[in-house]
């Protein structure tokens, strides 16, 4: 994919273009170094050489496309293949052309020739995985993508992709063997530390999270994501101070999410301060009532058992209900009923339903539960 392609112009122009253009070259300099690429243009066209120069070539086919005009630059590109197939910027150019009109199996088949005229240029690889990935040939894209890792290890970008082309592939502890190995020697990548904090989240490693989390921080990086983890962390460790401060922060820059706001609900709520922890909640919903939403509806329902509203806590469990048809919704607004409310008659009701609608247990707590309601709705 292009945002892959952070290409880095490896063109030295040769300006000595031909004899022909005698000591003009300066002029073509010039427009260069002012990027008056349209200029550059007419100017190469009053030199044109009558035959083949490959100089001139590459000079007219790179300001043909700084000026974007990919047609005629893929034109001048194309010749130049034709007279010398191993000519890197012809190959490289021709592959970004190609990419940018989607011909994706036209730009991988000059990617791939730059892998062969530089094996040991790790860019190049990464870019015919790019290809791979995008023609959805899998294997292909994390066998090319090892390969840039195995020629840079210490690529930030060879290391990203590489360490998700192992996760995609099943190979999680080695993805994060990767990360943890770049780390050793380099900690000092944003994008590397923001994967690190993930991998770190998703196992509970909440040290681990905010060591790296507070460094981002020290630093002022933008990585929303890892922010988020990081906000978890403290939410989790009960450092219910730091992850309000942070919220807030993040909302200050610009970096607020569902996920966040859903965090400092969970802060409020722990503060017991239920009121702001459902105004919060309520944000989330407005902002996406997908199937996640339910467990918001949930937590406000916990919020209302706490302050003893229960008439409260059983409309939220009737609205996720409306919205989700989670027998779950059905057992809890039982449990409201049976515990708090001391309402046989309701709750054997609503204690009914869960279990038509679930029919069997699917674990043993589940098989507890079960057991419970057969007693509870004896006659």
């Amino acid at each position: 994919m292009i945002k892959y392609l952070t290409i880095n112009i490896l063109l030295f122009l040769t300006l000595n273009t031909a004899s022909a253009q005698g000591n003009s070259t300066d002029s073509l300099q010039h427009y260069l170094q002012i990027q008056e690429y349209a200029k550059a243009v007419s100017w190469l066209k009053t030199v044109e050489p009558g035959s083949y120069n490959k100089e001139y070539l590459l000079n007219l086919g790179y300001c043909y496309y700084m000026n974007g005009d990919g047609k005629n630059a893929l034109a001048v590109y194309q010749k130049l293949n034709e007279k010398e197939p191993d000519n890197l910027q012809a190959n490289l150019y021709l592959g970004i052309i190609y990419q940018k009109m989607k011909k994706y199996v036209q730009a991988l088949q000059f990617y791939k020739n730059l892998t062969q005229i530089q094996p040991g240029q790790y860019k190049y690889w990464l870019y015919a995985a790019s290809m791979f990935s995008i023609l959805e040939m899998s294997d292909s894209a994390f066998a090319y993508t090892g390969k840039a890792y195995q020629i840079s290890p210490q690529a930030p970008d060879a290391v990203l992709r590489y360490s998700s082309g192992l996760s995609l592939q099943k190979q999680r502890d080695k993805a994060i063997a990767v990360i943890n190995s770049y780390l050793k020697t380099d900690s000092t990548n944003t994008d590397v530390i923001a994967r690190k904090i993930n991998y770190s989240a998703r196992d509970a490693k909440y040290k681990e999270v905010i060591f790296w989390g507070e460094q981002l921080l020290k630093d002022s990086a933008t990585e929303p994501l890892a922010y988020t983890d990081l906000a978890y962390a403290y939410l989790n460790t009960k450092q219910i101070d730091k992850c309000l401060s942070l919220c807030d922060w993040m909302e200050l820059n610009n970096m607020k999410n569902e996920s966040l706001t859903y965090c400092a609900a969970q802060c409020y709520a722990q503060q017991k301060n239920y009121t702001k922890s459902n105004l919060l909640l309520d944000e989330c919903l407005q902002q996406n009532l997908v199937s996640t939403a339910v467990i918001y509806f949930r937590s406000k329902a916990d919020n209302y058992e706490a302050t003893k509203e229960y008439k409260k806590a059983i409309a939220q469990y009737d609205s996720s209900y409306f919205i989700f048809h989670h027998p779950t919704d059905l057992y809890y607004k039982a449990r409201v009923y049976d515990m708090y409310l001391k309402d046989k008659t309701q709750a054997t009701v609503f204690y009914k339903k869960y279990v038509a609608e679930k029919q069997k247990p699917e674990s043993p707590a589940e098989e507890q539960l079960f057991q419970y309601i057969r007693e509870y709705i004896k006659p």
